[in-house]
């Protein structure tokens, strides 16, 4: 691709008409694959602690864990199978 520049400039200190240079240079195209956006994973808050029932507090705490953990692993795999669509994918370059 190449871009157009215009230099201006005057020979002389007083007011006159600019000179008008054109030279064209050539810049790189830039090019992207597109993508779709990928959620954050869902984080679970765990509860205070409850000294009235610490063993459901536990338990409560335990479940919110796994679920943290599932939600982490399936937005990991989701970012692999991204990545591994997009190698496969040609760039496009913008004209």
């Amino acid at each position: 691709m190449s871009v157009l520049i215009a230099l201006m400039g005057c020979t002389s200190t007083v007011p006159c008409i600019p000179k008008v240079e054109i030279q064209e240079k050539l810049v790189e195209v830039p090019c992207f694959v597109h993508s779709r956006e990928i959620p954050e994973p869902y984080v679970q808050e765990f509860p205070p602690f409850n000294e009235d029932n610490p063993k459901d507090w536990a338990l409560e705490v335990s479940r919110i864990e796994r679920e943290n953990k599932i939600n982490a692993l399936a937005y990991q795999k989701a970012l692999r199978m991204q990545i591994a669509s997009l190698n496969t994918r040609e760039p496009k370059c913008s004209p």
